[in-house]
């Protein structure tokens, strides 16, 4: 649980992460201003907002489907592990 709160807190600092309008508004264009002015790729943002609510389907749209699996592809065949 430290581990994950130490990676949260380092690409998004709780300060920043408090005043953020995307926490509320969770729309793609909050979510694209603040990944812009934090400089972290909107997936990071979607990705908190979409844990904290407890609700994948959120944002669905800036975070990847299988994108990071398609550059492993001996993951689907089993050999990593």
């Amino acid at each position: 649980m430290q581990a994950d709160e130490f990676a949260q807190d380092s690409l998004i600092s709780p300060k920043d992460w408090q005043r953020a309008a995307a926490r509320h508004e969770r729309t793609s264009y909050a979510v694209l201003q603040l990944a812009d002015t934090l400089r972290v790729h909107p997936a990071i943002i979607a990705g908190r907002i979409r844990r904290e609510q407890k609700n994948y389907r959120l944002l669905s749209s800036l975070v990847g489907h299988r994108e990071v699996r398609d550059h492993f592809p001996e993951a689907d065949k089993g050999d990593i592990g």
